[in-house]
């Protein structure tokens, strides 16, 4: 329609045609879409008609502001004396065209030729303008009227940019539930060892007090939980786990450990640096790999080695830490170093996951320089292992509060398909 209208002269000094083009416009979008009604027309709602109303006020306040120059500055008034000026200034070009032609009639003649062409050309670019903004007015008052009887029509944007469907709020409810559910829960860190590599002095000098007993005997024949909390921690579970001291069966002790294992975020292996044998520890961590494989669980947990008994390191006597390890400057740093780097061949980690320590009582060393800031750099790989964990624990239950809930559900209906029953009888 908007391609295939006619233009005549004064069109749009014409507010009853164009008025006309805008009821036939309307008219037939909304008998496109209510065929059924005697009058489509008025199957409309007044706010959605009012929000037309607005949209196209709109619309000619963008284009006149960004098409008219001096839209912006001239007042109603400015264009009413406008038009007057331009009707008086109209009637004193016309009495100065009939003076010159006497006074010059070969200058006025030109001129006129001149302006009659430019009229032509002036008239024909005139008609096109005017078939456009008409072809515009005609496709802006469709687009309008679709909106509005299609039901499309939004009343408050905002609103509409800010609406969740109830489908999108039960995730995002799910999601929240989730997340909360990762803030709350502490970090699980596991200890293990041979015998004697001084997990429990660690565990003691972690805390600050007396939390595992210490002796010669190995005392820890199960999982002990702990609770840490200190800064850069929020809150972490210390597992410390039984001994092992038998290099072709090391995973034996704590083969009652496994389900403690798979719900690990960090794992720390202590070593001593006076014990050369690493084969039941490079064991351990085989062991711990084909754990994670047959379980079809992701790589096992970052594992961070805390090595210990430094202090008994050659020189002997020697011991006025703190040392360089990074540019060793004396024998006591470059023996830590040493060992440092013979664990990490033997266990295949990262040298900068082998941390020194001294675990001597009243003569602690590299816990708070070392130790810790090596846990809180794990900080994210840990975080993801923790939130996958607390995810498969709460798909879990999920699962079973979701079956529970289907067959209540399904009990529910039974009754009343039952009591409908009897009511018909």
């Amino acid at each position: 329609m908007a391609e295939t209208i006619s233009i005549r002269d004064g069109i749009f000094n014409d507010w009853h045609t164009l008025w006309d083009i805008f009821r036939e416009v309307v008219e037939k979008v909304a008998a496109d879409f209510h065929p059924e009604q005697d009058e489509p027309v008025l199957e409309i709602r007044m706010p959605e008609l009012l929000k037309v109303i607005e949209l196209l006020a709109r619309d000619l306040r963008y284009s006149l502001s960004e098409n008219i120059p001096g839209s912006h500055i001239l007042t109603v008034n400015d264009v009413l004396r406008g038009k007057r000026l331009a009707a008086h200034g109209k009637a004193i070009y016309q009495l100065y065209r009939i003076i010159s032609i006497g006074v010059d009639p070969i200058s006025a003649a030109i001129r006129e030729l001149r302006g009659l062409a430019a009229e032509k050309v002036w008239d024909a670019s005139l008609k096109e303008v005017e078939r456009w903004l008409l072809a515009a007015y005609v496709k802006k008052i469709g687009y309008y009227a679709i909106e509005l009887y299609s039901g499309h029509l939004v009343l408050e944007d905002q609103q509409f940019l800010e609406h969740i469907t109830q489908a999108s709020r039960r995730d995002l409810a799910e999601l929240r539930k989730q997340a909360a559910r990762v803030q709350e829960e502490p970090l699980r860190i596991l200890v293990l060892g041979q015998v004697k590599a001084g997990k429990s002095s660690l565990i003691n000098v972690l805390f600050g007090e007396t939390k595992a007993l210490v002796d010669v005997v190995p005392l820890t024949s199960r999982v002990h939980p702990y609770l840490l909390e200190r800064d850069g921690i929020k809150k972490a579970i210390i597992l410390d786990t039984a001994g092992y001291d038998d290099p072709n069966n090391p995973h034996r002790p704590w083969r009652e450990a496994e389900q403690e294992i798979l719900h690990t975020d960090l794992i720390m292996l202590v070593c001593s640096a006076l014990t050369a044998a690493r084969a039941s520890d490079r064991h351990m961590l085989q062991d711990l790999q084909q754990l994670f494989s047959d379980q079809h669980r992701e790589s096992p947990p970052p594992v961070i080695v805390v090595l210990t008994h430094i202090d008994r390191l050659r020189p002997i006597r020697e011991w006025s830490p703190p040392y360089n390890i990074q540019q060793p400057e004396n024998p006591k740093a470059r023996m830590i170093l040493d060992a440092m780097t013979a664990v990490a061949e033997d266990l295949n980690v990262s040298l900068e996951h082998v941390i020194p320590v001294s675990l001597k009582a009243d003569h602690e060393y590299n816990i708070e320089e070392g130790l810790i800031p090596a846990l809180l750099q794990t900080l994210d790989e840990t975080r993801r292992l923790q939130y996958l964990r607390c995810l498969r624990d709460y798909k879990t239950e999920e699962y079973w509060q979701q079956l529970w809930t289907q067959s209540k559900n399904a009990g529910r209906i039974i009754v009343q398909f039952g009591t409908r029953w009897l009511q018909k009888e």
